[in-house]
């Protein structure tokens, strides 16, 4: 194959990557819309426990080895228990607080967690990070509290609930950067789904109600949504750079925007644009910052390598 030809298979699959990062966020934010309206009658946690169930069976069809067993086998399994459990509480919570919220405005605040694992990256994996990257973290919060607006008369106590949803997300996400050195990606799929259902399993029984058709047809549908963001959400990272396609997990805000305009006829104010639009300047620098330190520390090991 010559560079040309392989050039050009870089970038259809890049561009396929990019498309694939898209579509998760359009999945991602289809599944928060189906839960905001079926929680307005329902219990969330009945949602939540429906999700997770088919969730798991749809996961298990797209990644279910020919040795089942190999996807219980981890290196690090009460890690794995408690990343799961971390993302479990994360979603209870923020279904809950959507209920309060426009959609486009809670994804907007929820944003705020890559920033919050820039922070947490320091105590809880030793890294370093320079003044460029916590000036970022310190701008991104700020935009933060433009959407928020504590003390003004807009404030909504549900996007405090946000916030710290953020922050347990942003600890899921900690965990999985840990865990991606001792087990493979599909046990860490099949552990997030798995202990979903075990965990809601034994909490719906006291929240249990009489539900109809379309509201249980709404909740499998997240639980399918759900399974297909993740499918393509590693099909983006596997195809493209993170580099390049982490950025356009942003579109999910947009998507988010549109979606609760048509199904509530809620659309965000100014401020939640330019508080938006911060987080997400914000978020884009600590993804090319932390790109470039990246690429420099693999410069400089291939300069030490023919210096050798």
């Amino acid at each position: 194959m010559t560079a040309t030809q392989t050039a050009t298979v870089d970038q259809r699959a890049t561009l396929r990557g990019i498309m694939a990062i898209c579509l998760t966020g359009s999945l991602f934010s289809m599944g928060d819309v189906m839960a905001k309206y079926v929680t307005q009658d329902y219990p969330v946690l009945l949602a939540v426990w429906a999700r997770y169930t088919v969730q798991m069976v749809v996961m298990s069809v797209m990644f279910l080895p020919r040795r089942p067993l190999d996807l219980i086998k981890s290196n690090r399994p009460w890690l794995q228990i408690a990343r799961s459990g971390s993302n479990v509480v994360s979603t209870c919570l923020f279904i809950y607080a959507i209920g309060f919220l426009p959609i486009a405005e809670a994804t907007a605040i929820g944003f705020v967690s890559p920033l919050m694992v820039v922070a947490l990256s320091v105590p809880l994996l030793g890294e370093v990070v320079g003044i460029r990257r916590w000036t970022a973290v310190g701008v991104g919060f700020a935009g933060a509290l433009v959407m928020i607006r504590p003390g003004f008369d807009s404030f909504n106590w549900a996007t405090l609930l946000i916030v710290f949803t953020a922050f347990i997300y942003a600890l899921f996400q900690i965990a999985t950067r840990i865990l991606s050195a001792y087990d493979k990606p599909n046990v860490t799929l099949f552990y997030t789904s798995a202990v979903g259902v075990v965990m809601m399993s034994i909490v719906v029984p006291f929240v249990w109600t009489e539900v109809p058709l379309w509201a249980w047809g709404l909740m499998a549908a997240q639980g399918v949504l759900g399974g297909l963001a993740h499918y393509f959400l590693i099909k983006a990272y596997t195809l493209a750079p993170v580099s390049i396609v982490a950025p356009y997990n942003y579109t999910q805000i947009v998507t988010s925007a549109a979606l609760g305009f048509f199904v509530f006829g809620a659309f965000p104010d100014a401020l939640t644009w330019v508080g938006a639009a911060i987080v997400i300047g914000s978020g884009l620098y600590v993804i090319y910052r932390e790109t470039h330190l990246i690429r420099s520390g693999a410069a400089a090991e291939r300069r030490a390598a023919k210096a050798d």
